[in-house]
């Protein structure tokens, strides 16, 4: 197991427990088995828990007051499973949060404003933390894999209350969801001035590097659910030092939660800034084209970012058309064996023929990669104004990620919006940069880093961008 967002893991042999008055639990619709169609969400409250001498004396009461528990939207098997409940804020006494896992590929979610005595009709949670139509607009994607949310002690720079959660960040729904669960996401939500629960765009948290159950033969649910890491739980030191623990169903790994990372999620609303460190290309208009660098090596852990901003309307954009290339024509000589064969190794940015923007990276000995956005034309990438697409890859998990202004690209209407990319490709090269005015629009900046930038970093770029100069 690796973290990104994370300090190196330790095996730890327990986790503590925290004692409240509000319980969650799932009731199966009939025989109790795990994949029994229509299970319902319930809530155990104790009024007096916290304050009688004696535990066993306390009262309880089962929520909703119906017959009938929370379920989600929609679903084969209807899910209602390891839900979770939060208090929304100070400033909204008796409104809660719940949601929990589906088979679906999303999560279900509801708010309450009695306490959880009664609820809001269940909807598919969105990063606006509303129903998609009542306010919503992006869906959050999750496979059947566990979710913790968490309210951190300390308010959000905002004032607010504020609270992170680790999700897998893909809607695959094959093997009615067992799978998709190699990436942890983080992604930090805040209470928002009307009593929801917005999420910031995610980073990578942690990630499996080791065998891949998804893929084996004769596929099986025992196996699935030991691919990668799951089942999280969190604690705030003393310090204020965040840290979690999380299973496979093998082993209990204790995580702490790198402070960089977690501080640029906390304030990724309000960032607006450039990176310097890293920059090793920045190019706009009246320059001369400048020699790129050769990309760190993604085989030893390395990774790069390329940042284009441009315009353009869509009767002016050219489909299967060049922004920038950068390729080298080198020897192919491996060690010391001469050879006269040569190899053409490097990357291109490129308008697709549906107008979506592609990065394709090439080793020159036929380990090849494209990655595309799947929102740019959705999002309005071709309304003639200034917009920002950034293209990470990060060597440590082999993850390339995309996005688009301030949206981590999330893929659409497919599953996902990030990849792996292959693990053996390494030094990418590329010296001979062409910025490439053919698309049919204007490039406005190119910026190459030699590091992956985080998800809030590229999203602070984008703002910074379009800042007078």
């Amino acid at each position: 197991m690796r973290g990104t967002g994370f300090e190196s893991p330790t095996t730890a042999g327990a986790h503590g427990e925290r004692s409240d008055s509000r319980f969650r639990f799932a009731e199966p619709a009939s025989n109790g088995a795990g994949e029994t169609p229509g299970s319902e969400v319930f809530f155990l409250r104790s009024v007096d828990l916290l304050h009688v001498a004696d535990p066993a004396t306390a009262s309880w009461g089962t929520l909703p007051h119906s017959d009938v528990g929370l379920r989600a939207p929609s679903g084969e098997l209807d899910l209602g499973e390891e839900p979770h409940v939060l208090a929304v804020g100070d400033a909204w006494p008796g409104r809660l949060f719940t949601l929990w896992r589906t088979e679906v590929g999303r999560l279900a979610a509801s708010y309450s404003n009695d306490g959880g005595e009664s609820w809001d009709e269940p909807f598919w949670l969105t990063y606006e933390g509303l129903p998609v139509g009542g306010g919503g607009e992006h869906v959050i994607k999750n496979p059947r894999g566990s979710i913790t949310p968490y309210r951190f002690r300390r308010p959000s720079p905002a004032g607010g209350a504020e609270f992170i959660m680790l999700f897998y960040n893909n809607g695959h729904t094959e093997r009615l969801g067992y799978t998709g669960r190699r990436v942890y996401w983080l992604t930090v939500g805040r209470e928002t001035g009307t009593g929801a629960i917005s999420w910031n765009q995610p980073e990578i948290g942690l990630y499996w590097d080791g065998t891949g159950f998804d893929d084996r033969p004769h596929w099986n649910p025992d196996w699935a659910i030991v691919d990668g890491p799951g089942y999280p739980d969190w604690a705030e030191l003393d310090d204020g030092t965040l840290v979690c623990v999380e299973s496979n169903k093998l082993a209990v790994r204790f995580h702490e939660v790198d402070q960089r990372v977690l501080q640029y999620l906390r304030r990724q609303p309000e960032l607006v800034a450039l990176p310097t460190e890293g920059l090793v290309v920045d190019w706009s208009p009246g320059q001369a084209s400048p020699t790129a660098p050769v990309l760190p090596d993604l085989r030893a852990g390395g990774g790069f970012t390329i940042s284009v901003q441009f315009n353009a309307s869509t009767a002016q954009r050219h489909a299967s058309s060049t922004m920038i290339s950068a390729f080298s024509s080198v020897t192919a000589a491996l060690g010391e064996e001469p050879t006269d064969r040569r190899i053409t190794k490097g990357y291109a940015i490129s308008v697709t023929e549906s107008g979506e923007i592609e990065l394709f990276i090439t080793d020159g000995f036929g380990t090849n990669f494209r990655h595309a956005t799947r929102i740019g034309v959705a999002s309005g990438i071709w309304d003639g104004r200034d917009h920002t697409v950034s293209f990470t890859l990060d060597g440590r998990p082999k993850v390339a990620t995309v996005i688009v202004d301030e949206r981590l690209d999330d893929g659409g209407d497919e599953p996902q919006g990030w990849a792996f990319h292959p693990a053996e490709l390494g030094e990418i090269g590329g010296s001979e940069l062409v910025i490439d005015p053919t698309f049919g629009g204007t490039l406005r900046r190119l910026m190459i880093f030699d590091r992956p930038l985080l998800t809030s970093e590229s999203i602070a770029t984008t703002r910074a961008l379009l800042l007078p100069r």
